[in-house]
């Protein structure tokens, strides 16, 4: 699966059916919080916000794994959807570099 369309059903997962919870894999069993794996997945979704300034530094992201009191902010659409427009549908505007040996 592409990463754009991860972020995408992350996203909708969250945003519009309150089904984050299935973004688990269930063959890691049960979470041991229920509270902490929605944290995990509020803070995955900071780090792929479209304006870089929205997002998170590293620094930030450890405070709020580590501070679990610490008031997280509510994730905006990722960088996943362009105008409109998700990434996968905007591939012939991409243009991705290749890695040769």
């Amino acid at each position: 699966m592409q990463l754009c369309v991860v972020i995408q059903w992350a996203w909708k997962l969250w945003k519009y059916s309150n089904k984050a919870l299935d973004l688990m894999d269930p063959s890691l069993g049960d979470p041991p919080s229920t509270s902490m794996l929605l944290r995990y997945i509020n803070i995955g979704l900071l780090c792929v916000q479209e304006i870089p300034a929205d997002r998170p530094t590293m620094s930030d992201v450890i405070h709020m794994i580590v501070n679990e009191q610490a008031a997280l902010p509510e994730p905006k659409q990722p960088a996943a959807f362009v105008a409109g427009r998700n990434m996968a549908e905007q591939r012939p505007l991409m243009s991705w570099g290749t890695f040769r040996e």
